[in-house]
């Protein structure tokens, strides 16, 4: 894994969390 990440796969990847927390949140 290199240092910096792509601000893509950085949204991706918070994108996705926030789908993740937001779901267990509401259930």
């Amino acid at each position: 894994m290199g240092v910096f990440v792509d601000s893509n796969d950085m949204q991706e990847a918070i994108c996705s969390w926030l789908r993740v927390s937001l779901n267990s949140i509401s259930i």
